[in-house]
């Protein structure tokens, strides 16, 4: 007959689980996506990013997925704007479509990723890479036709800092589709160890990236401790 387990066991399996939980908490590899607000009308003050609108509609687009504010593009709202993993679209004005990163870490990081603006219409995008705690890390205008390697070699980042990745329209969103994936490298003794991609890491309605298996929650890996050991390998 099974037996009541003593307060030792109980405390054990206490510890293995919230030891498990704290093993699953965000890697690096947790993206969300939404518009921002890019205000850098007054040159003599720093760039800044403001209201942050995370986009509700995630949908099949051609080959890949998109995140978008609504079911049709161009949204009444927010025009064009879109965020997807083959690629997006600027938004109107000051309006830009952002992927946005924590960092679930305290150190020194590399950002790459080329932004591409593939037509020869319109008169290009602005591409904008800020940290919340200290801003601007790389900006830069992409004209028609144009590929422009959007890379930071060494950025400091502390735990929680929000990471966004943008694009502005330069106010003609004439032909400003996009692509750009953002890759995340960690400065470790002078090695870099990959933290994430952004097109690898795509995440869905739950905030997993699409391509990656959920792990077990961590009262099942309990559970399945437990059928290992040895008092259910052999009942007497």
């Amino acid at each position: 007959l099974a037996r009541e387990p003593n307060i030792k066991e109980i405390e054990l399996a206490q510890r293995f689980i919230n030891d498990a939980q704290t093993l699953q908490e965000p890697a690096g590899h947790h993206w969300r996506y939404g518009t921002v607000r890019i205000n850098d009308s007054d040159k003599a003050m720093p760039t800044t990013v403001s209201d942050f609108t995370e986009f509700t509609h995630f949908t099949k687009r051609g080959n890949g997925w998109s995140w978008a504010p609504g079911p049709k593009i161009p949204d009444p709202k927010w025009a064009y704007a879109f965020w997807g993993n083959e690629g997006g679209h600027a938004g109107n004005d000051d309006i830009a479509p952002c992927a946005r990163w924590v960092a679930p870490f305290d150190g020194v990081i590399k950002i790459s990723g080329d932004l591409i603006r593939p037509s020869a219409g319109g008169n290009g995008v602005h591409g904008w890479i800020h940290n919340s705690r200290s801003g601007v890390a790389f900006e830069s205008h992409v004209e028609p036709e144009q590929t422009l390697p959007m890379i930071v070699k060494k950025h400091e980042v502390k735990k929680g800092d929000v990471l966004t990745f943008a694009v502005t329209s330069e106010y003609d969103t004439n032909s400003d589709s996009f692509t750009w994936v953002p890759v995340i490298h960690r400065i470790v003794d002078g090695k870099t160890e990959l933290v994430t991609n952004a097109q690898k890491d795509f995440c869905g309605t739950d905030h997993w990236p699409i391509n990656r298996a959920h792990p077990q929650s961590p009262l099942a890996q309990l559970v399945q401790v437990l059928m290992m050991s040895n008092e259910f390998q052999f009942v007497d």
